[in-house]
């Protein structure tokens, strides 16, 4: 039974504001009631739509009978922005048990000017451009939060303009304090945006990538993340050392008519063919015909190197599927109930060996799955549809030390002692050494 529904607008003003040295963030965030009432809605097993693993019913529009109040418009600038959201919290009453549980969700809103006619289209606010990920070892004292926050925002002003957030996890070690963090960057305009000290590298064939030290990692294996240091091993989430979800601050910009989704969802082995993989095209319409005209799906690696106060990072991509059908050609696809299946003759490529998803203090390697698609409609006229897949690649922490040609990390105490115990054996042994 539905019990109550609360509905609760959120203003959230977001600046940058100048300090000391470097500027700052700061948010400030107001919400105001605009409903809370109670209900006595009776919810029967008829009710439910969807499958078993996928429940839902639709609450009435008496439910939430408010109206908005007068907000101000949402706009973005160099250094504030305003933005606007609802918070729906429903709460379920089980007669049986009597018990209950609120549930809650957030939509976005935008607020619009009446002169919004003659402004310029502005397809969105803020682009998140880069997270920077770092494995740092932190000394085990008393100050060591106040350690690791100075760091930060030493490589925070560092990066560049508009570094707006940072991740941290801490895990304990022995003597050590380990500082999991990732830094994200943002731009106005990830097109012209110049405020970054990211540098982009061509890929080239013949150039030979300096060794990474994975002494300290985290690692993809067993489907979850692990990070490992010498005999330390600690499971993960993945929110440990990826930045928190980005907020897309306005849904692109599109006009009215038919909006095309593309869908994917797999867990693909190498050599496997991607027909295994469970991919569909979706529309807000329930029933309609398009062909397809061209398809492109590429496997994307991108590794990044953060050394000092340089930061650059390397794109190699591998095309898997690239098809083009001529004028009077194209493979149909049939939406019935918002969504149509890809035929396999679509998905003809395989999944390639890929490398595996690691983080260190000093470089990273993610792995996309790119799928690019060209449709035409009965009208004839032309769509374009992409989607950008994250892939994890399960990968060995010791191959990966055995595959640098660095020396493993010593601490301090421990290489004395090394020293110490070899000139004891030198006075021991005469004669010569083998390297």
């Amino acid at each position: 039974m539905v019990s109550r529904v609360k509905i609760t607008a959120i203003e959230t003003i977001e600046c940058i504001i100048p300090h000391d040295e470097g500027y700052g963030y700061k948010e400030e965030v107001r919400e105001v009631t605009l409903q809370d009432k109670k209900f006595e809605t009776r919810i029967m097993k008829f009710d439910m739509n969807g499958d078993h693993d996928d429940r839902y019913f639709k609450l009435h529009v008496n439910h939430f009978n408010c109206t908005l109040p007068n907000l101000g418009v949402t706009f973005f600038s160099k250094n504030c922005s305003r933005t606007y959201a609802l918070r729906f919290s429903v709460t379920l009453t089980c007669l049986e048990k009597r018990c209950t549980s609120t549930f809650n969700v957030t939509l976005n809103v935008a607020a619009v000017s009446k002169e919004s006619a003659k402004l310029n289209a502005v397809e969105n606010g803020l682009f998140k451009k880069r997270d920077y990920p770092y494995i740092q070892r932190f000394p085990k004292t008393e100050t060591v939060a106040q350690d690791i926050d100075e760091w930060v925002r030493k490589k925070a002003l560092a990066i560049g303009n508009l570094t707006l957030n940072s991740h941290i996890c801490a895990i304990p070690g022995d003597r050590v304090i380990f500082g999991i963090i990732t830094i994200s960057q943002f731009c106005h305009d990830i097109q012209t945006d110049g405020t970054s000290s990211l540098i982009v590298e061509e890929d080239e064939d013949d150039a030979v990538d300096p060794p990474v030290d994975y002494t300290d990692a985290i690692v993809y294996c067993k489907s979850g993340f692990c990070f490992r240091s010498k005999d330390m091993e600690v499971q993960l989430n993945k929110s440990c050392y990826f930045s928190p979800a980005v907020v897309n601050y306005l849904e692109q910009y599109r006009p009215d008519g038919d909006r095309f989704r593309l869908g994917w969802r797999s867990t693909l082995f190498v050599g496997e063919s991607l027909g295994n993989a469970t991919s569909w095209l979706s529309l807000n319409k329930k029933e309609r015909s398009v062909y397809v005209k061209k398809i492109n799906i590429s496997f994307v690696e991108i590794t990044q190197r953060n050394e000092g106060e340089s930061h650059s990072y390397k794109v190699n991509t591998l095309t898997v599927v690239d098809k083009k059908y001529g004028r009077f050609q194209g493979v149909p696809l049939n939406i019935k109930n918002g969504r149509a299946d890809f035929p396999k003759e679509l998905l003809d490529g395989v999944c390639p060996e890929l490398n595996p998803t690691v983080v260190t203090n000093l470089f990273s390697r993610e792995n996309f799955l790119e799928v690019r698609l060209e449709i035409k409609t009965s009208f004839a006229t032309t769509e374009h549809v992409g989607l950008n897949v994250r892939c994890y690649n399960n990968g060995d922490y010791e191959a990966l030390v055995a595959s640098s040609s660095l020396p493993p990390y010593q601490d301090k105490g421990e290489k004395q002692l090394d020293e110490k115990q070899t000139e004891k054996e030198g006075t021991k042994k005469e004669g010569p050494s083998s390297v």
